[in-house]
């Protein structure tokens, strides 16, 4: 079973707060939620997990990640106290003799072709099928039409398009669309300030909003800086990711339910036993 499958029916669990977390800040709230989830798997696997065997294994299997996270991993270690190196050492040792081992037995026509599905971005977009449906669910259900509305929180594009294609209420398409509209309308205002307050016979002072309307602009066009938007085709998790997922969290969960943290799906833990 899907991981979208098993949320919680009602607009008041951890995943929905979360999402109005998102909505209450700048930017593309589902990009906002997926750059979190992006941070804490890599810390997670590299501090937690790395000695976890069903994790090991499907790392191995590809030969580590893709490049954005295998690089990814670099940014972490040097920016995050309390993970260094030791970690990215143990996957990249194991890694690196099971390299060594297929080389020495390699052959023109044994010449292996490795998985190259990276986990990271499996998982991520088991994540974003979970924040895109709740969304979804609770425009209207959990009034999150409203929140995002006064909000200054822009949707990407492609989470529009996603969301937008998936209404089947026409009113409440309508609505979306014309917040959207607004948003952007908005976002242009700002930036012809910015740009007009840059001249020295302005004495004006650049507002906050406007400041940041050039970033702003950039994320409604192509979104935040995640794997999730910058590599295309982004595959669905599998089915025996859920065991690996659950693994890698350090949690067990039922198919009743389950709970995803105020700020960033990080541990998943059962409603009922």
């Amino acid at each position: 079973m899907r991981l979208v499958e098993i949320v919680k029916n009602d607009c008041s669990g951890i995943v929905y707060v979360s999402i109005v977390d998102a909505v209450e800040g700048h930017g593309c709230p589902i990009c906002r939620l997926l750059v979190r989830a992006e941070e804490e798997l890599m810390k997670s696997i590299l501090y937690e997990q790395v000695n976890d065997p069903h994790t090991r294994e499907r790392i191995r299997e590809s030969l580590g990640f893709c490049p954005y996270h295998t690089w990814m991993i670099s940014d972490i270690i040097s920016r995050e106290l309390g993970i260094d190196g030791l970690g990215a050492s143990i996957i990249y040792l194991d890694i690196l003799s099971t390299y060594m081992n297929n080389m020495n037995n390699l052959t023109r026509s044994t010449l292996r072709d490795y998985n190259n599905k990276c986990i990271i971005c499996e998982y991520l977009g088991e994540f974003e099928d979970i924040y895109l449906s709740e969304f979804v669910k609770c425009l209207s259900n959990g009034g999150l039409l409203g929140k995002y509305r006064k909000s200054e929180a822009v949707l990407c594009h492609k989470r529009f398009s996603l969301i937008y294609g998936s209404i089947d209420d026409e009113e409440l398409r309508t609505k979306l669309y014309a917040i959207q509209i607004g948003k952007i309308r908005k976002t242009i205002m700002e930036l012809q300030e910015y740009i007009r307050k840059q001249d020295y016979r302005v004495t004006e002072e650049v507002s906050p909003n406007e400041a940041r309307a050039w970033r702003k602009a950039i994320e409604i066009i192509k979104g935040a800086r995640t794997s999730a938007n910058i590599l295309e085709n982004t595959p669905a998790v599998k089915k025996n990711n859920r065991h690996i997922l659950t693994s890698l969290l350090g949690k067990n969960f039922h198919d009743t339910s389950l709970i995803i943290s105020y700020n960033y799906i990080e541990h998943i833990w059962p409603l009922t036993d």
